[in-house]
């Protein structure tokens, strides 16, 4: 292997690791889910309270129904839910 692949590699499991560290503290929810969903439902008034429906155990499905609804990927839900703790 040449030296820049190595490098290259490197680099992405440390964005990967970075990606997993954010997810963590991303869903540490700072504020109050039902603030949240409030925030939510504004933004994108096409969601329920279905949709919003949030247990530990179905944190993930929860979380690919509104990926789907929305249109959006991981990566901008996770900015959305970022902008939520922000606001």
């Amino acid at each position: 292997m040449c030296l820049s692949h190595l490098k290259r590699n490197k680099l992405v499991i440390l964005a990967e690791q970075l990606f997993l560290t954010y997810i963590a503290t991303l869903m540490n929810i700072l504020r109050s889910w039902r603030e949240q969903k409030i925030l939510l439902k504004r933004r994108f008034p096409i969601l329920s309270d279905e949709d919003l429906s949030f247990e530990e155990v179905n944190k993930e499905s929860m979380l690919k129904k509104l990926e789907e609804k929305l249109g959006k990927n991981q990566l901008e839900l996770e900015r959305i839910f970022a902008e939520l703790q922000l606001s």
